[in-house]
């Protein structure tokens, strides 16, 4: 709520800034940079060609969190990225995400983008 311009009014809040969503995006939560760097590995090992495997698996020894990387497509939109879809299975429950990786600096596969399917 905020008070009108050239206004008397002193008991109505100047809150001008509304509110923030703070839930943000869930992927940030639920997989952490330990299980991004191995699904980036499990996709390495497979060496994706455009069709891509039917599945990878992943799985982080030290989070506990598995998943199975389920489409890869070479054609990303960008040069030299994969996009792809993966489950994961943490403590919040089996999901699904949808991510991007890229080679980095040093030719390593890294996932860049992460983010809940919206299906």
């Amino acid at each position: 709520m905020s008070s009108p311009l050239a206004s008397n009014d002193l008991d109505t809040p100047l809150d001008l800034t509304g509110s923030i969503d703070g839930l943000g995006n869930g992927a940030d939560t639920d997989i952490d940079k330990e299980d991004r760097r191995a699904i980036a590995a499990a996709i390495e090992a497979a060496k994706p060609t455009a069709d891509g495997p039917a599945a990878i698996a992943w799985a982080n020894p030290l989070s506990g969190n598995t998943g199975t990387v389920t489409t890869i497509n070479a054609d990303g939109g960008v040069s030299g990225c994969l996009a792809f879809r993966t489950t994961a299975n943490t403590i919040h429950g089996v999901r699904a995400y949808d991510g991007t990786a890229c080679r980095d600096a040093f030719s390593a596969l890294s996932v860049i983008t992460l983010a809940r399917t919206r299906s």
